[in-house]
């Protein structure tokens, strides 16, 4: 495809073993303006830019247009899809996003992905491989690996901080990796209000954490907890040597005996690998403050 103007894919099948629209052309495409991917199933393989110039941004989804799917199948080649995408809001149905092939190689998304609405990432990749997402992962939306592989966020040397803000789920027997070099962010709010890494359940999911944890402390209670790895729901492994804890403006966390902790004026917060739990402790003295302020409300409720 050559030229200038936006393309839309509509598809009334959602399926990935049956009526896609299938990208098979050789060589490039390169012509410039907008792709959406508005409903049903689009699938392309090796193909170097499939979907135009890498400066084309790709939409998935269309609010209230249902499911859509955007896979790469490609098996015996690392394939590459470059542009940022857009995960479209209100969509009605599952977006997704992802790999196919069942070769031995790894399949790379390099472009940005932005969360305005929940995405699901499928890999179906053998072992030692993966589907990676090596740019960062922004948005408002939340994630769920599916399919029988692994899904790798970042790429071991590249530094990306991934910002989105909702869930992180492993369902169906997938694994996730978070690379040496690659962060997630987690916002703390009131008590046990937070986004977390968890899974649908029953299958312990592989967890591998050789990047590192961002906590969003800027909304955080002063005294509380939040679940932030679901680790009776994972097989979770925290890299000893790469793994690494900080705030979201860079200050690293003290870490002793696999318990990460840091301290912002009178509260301390800390955080457990082994129980996937991060806590807030006032100091004694705000302990005490705190405790007062109560026990003055509760005279005054029985004066009044």
């Amino acid at each position: 495809m050559t030229g200038s103007g936006n393309l839309t894919f509509v598809n009334v099948n959602n399926s990935l073993v049956g009526g896609q629209i299938t990208l098979s052309f050789a060589g490039s495409s390169t012509f410039t303006g907008s792709v959406l991917v508005k409903k049903g199933a689009v699938i392309y393989g090796s193909t170097a830019n499939a979907f135009g110039s890498v400066s084309n941004v790709i939409t998935l989804g269309s609010a209230g247009d249902g499911s859509a799917s955007l896979v790469g199948t490609a098996s015996s080649s690392a394939p590459i899809l470059a542009n940022n995408i857009v995960v479209a809001a209100g969509s009605g149905g599952t977006l997704l996003l992802g790999n196919t092939g069942t070769g031995a190689v790894n399949a790379t998304f390099s472009g940005t992905i932005t969360l305005n609405g929940d995405v699901s990432l499928i890999s179906t990749r053998p072992g030692g491989n993966d589907v990676r997402y090596t740019n960062v992962i922004s948005g408002v939306g939340s994630v769920t690996t599916v399919g029988t592989g692994e899904t790798q966020f970042g790429n071991g040397s590249t530094n990306i901080t991934n910002t989105y803000s909702g869930n992180t789920t492993l369902s169906e027997t997938s694994s996730l990796a978070l690379s040496d070099n690659a962060k997630m962010t987690f916002y703390i709010g009131a008590t046990g209000m937070n986004n977390k890494i968890t899974a649908a359940g029953g299958n312990n999911n592989v967890l591998t954490l050789d990047g590192d944890f961002v906590f969003d402390l800027t909304g955080a209670a002063a005294n509380g907890s939040w679940q932030i790895v679901d680790v009776a729901l994972l097989d979770e492994t925290f890299n000893a040597t790469t793994f690494g804890v900080y705030t979201s403006t860079g200050t690293a966390w003290t870490e002793n005996s696999n318990i990460w902790t840091y301290t912002n004026g009178s509260v301390t917060y800390s955080f457990s690998e082994a129980t996937g739990v991060l806590s807030a402790v006032p100091e004694p003295a705000t302990a005490l403050l705190l405790g007062g302020g109560l026990m003055v409300l509760l005279l005054r409720r029985r004066r009044s």
